[in-house]
């Protein structure tokens, strides 16, 4: 899929910190978790922002975690979720780190 013999069409990827551990990377930009070769294999790479979730995304992110069993018991209630996200703050990586089972 990252080989470049076709056209007009795009590949999404994304880098996660929780895939390397912290005490094994110099960094946390993408140049370090995907290594040199990594990096080479991904050119172009063109970063893309994100941003912490809105209402609709946490809630709708919430919904997932509830559906796969992260979030059991209290956190299912609405008082739970807006624990969770006042916890997080709004944030994708502190959410998952919360509600993750592992």
């Amino acid at each position: 899929m990252l080989k470049t013999d076709w056209k007009n069409g795009a590949v999404i990827t994304s880098v996660d910190t929780l895939a390397s551990p912290s005490d094994q990377r110099e960094s946390h930009l993408p140049r370090y978790l995907l290594e040199k070769q990594g990096f080479e294999l991904m050119d172009p790479f063109i970063p893309v922002c994100v941003d912490i979730y809105n209402l609709k995304e946490i809630h709708s992110c919430l919904d997932y975690y509830i559906d796969r069993r992260w979030i059991q018991g209290k956190g299912v209630s609405d008082e739970g979720r807006e624990q969770l996200i006042f916890l997080s703050g709004y944030n994708p990586i502190k959410l998952i780190e919360i509600c993750a089972p592992y």
